[in-house]
């Protein structure tokens, strides 16, 4: 009998522990999630600001959202202000986020931009969440690791552009950096830390375009990137297989690969 109640009380112990860790561990959770108008690309507005739930105490999670609140929140807030003060303004913003949960980090990309716009791709913001660390990492955190400035950046996506971008009289004019996204394998270790690059065009005769690309430091120093400098589509930054399913679904996840 005593026997029996030494395991029973083991097995109350196991729960709580288990629940205790499951409680632990944040994720990825839906802060404002609002769709106006069936056609974003002509007056309907989307909305996916996303952050981090932890049930416990947790200075990295409050940091990710902190961070969120301060960036692509305050753009909305500032969107809607303006709406107040300027009702017939025919203006609209779409703000799209893809979430993404590997072994070691979780994190969010977000593109925002208010229309119409002309200039530019739109703006990205990104949150990256070390869960063996619980802090954020941040985007000069990885720009100091890898030794790049503003200056440099530039330099090197200049380089990639000419090798596999570059149109006739098309120059690189300036690249800043805008966020990161780091890839993490789902059947090994293996992982790329990307830079985020906000990449303006210079064409003589023409206006400035800045565009959307992503660039590995670590793909270019080791060489086993082809062309360590890529793409991004702005209504589509990621392919929809490689986030995270929301529940609502975001618009990513409604889209096909």
């Amino acid at each position: 009998m005593k026997n029996m109640k030494k395991i029973v009380l083991f097995a109350v112990i196991l729960l709580f522990a288990a629940a205790a860790v499951a409680s632990a561990a944040p994720c990825i959770v839906a802060r404002t999630q609002k769709y106006d108008g069936a056609d974003i690309d002509n007056g309907g507005s989307a909305i996916e600001i996303l952050g981090l739930k932890d049930d416990e105490k947790n200075a990295g999670a409050d940091a990710f959202n902190k961070a969120v609140r301060s960036s692509v929140g305050k753009f909305y807030d500032d969107f809607l202000k303006g709406k107040e003060e300027y009702p017939d303004e025919p203006d609209w913003v779409v703000i799209r986020s893809y979430p993404f949960s590997g072994k070691n980090y979780l994190q969010v990309v977000t593109h925002y931009a208010s229309y119409p716009n002309y200039g530019s791709d739109g703006n990205v913001a990104s949150f990256v969440y070390d869960k063996k660390k619980k802090s954020l990492v941040t985007l000069a955190g990885v720009m100091k690791q890898y030794g790049i400035d503003g200056k440099e950046l530039t330099r090197l996506v200049a380089k990639w552009y000419d090798d596999g971008y570059k149109e006739d009289k098309e120059r690189v004019a300036r690249a800043e950096p805008a966020g990161l996204y780091i890839w993490e394998s789902k059947d090994s270790d293996a992982s790329d830390v990307m830079i985020i690059v906000y990449v303006t065009i210079d064409v003589p005769g023409a206006d400035e375009w800045t565009y959307l690309y992503t660039y590995s430091p670590r793909g270019d120093a080791e060489g086993w990137s082809k062309n360590p400098l890529q793409r991004l589509e702005p209504d589509r930054l990621f392919s929809p297989a490689s986030v995270v399913k929301m529940n609502p679904p975001l618009l990513i996840n409604k889209a096909s690969d």
